[in-house]
């Protein structure tokens, strides 16, 4: 008669297995399961997202165009006015030189 033990070397590593294989589909099926949560709530993230996208566009242009500066003299034809090169800006050998172009 066999009398199982505490420790039963036959038994032990195939529980063992048994156990893992057990934790693994059981975490296979968790996350399946999250998966499936999210594609439920895709919808309602995609919406979420264009209403935040929407409101802070409208958001950036209530601060644009409370903050543009607008010309108070218009340039006409026949003004003398100064070009900006700024072309000069990206370039170390000649920061010294004048970047300003005209009058035209």
């Amino acid at each position: 008669m066999h009398v199982p033990t505490e420790y039963d070397s036959d038994n032990d590593g195939i529980n063992n297995k048994v156990m893992q294989a057990r934790a693994l589909c059981k975490q296979q099926e968790e996350k399946c399961a999250a998966r499936t949560r999210q594609l439920d709530r895709k919808a309602e993230d995609i919406a979420a997202a264009q209403q935040n996208i929407h409101k802070n566009r409208l958001k950036n242009k209530a601060y644009f165009d409370k903050n543009r500066y607008e010309r108070v003299d218009k340039i006409g034809v026949g003004d003398m006015v100064l070009l900006y090169n700024s072309s000069l800006d990206k370039q170390w050998s000649q920061k010294l030189k004048n970047r300003w172009l005209g009058p035209y």
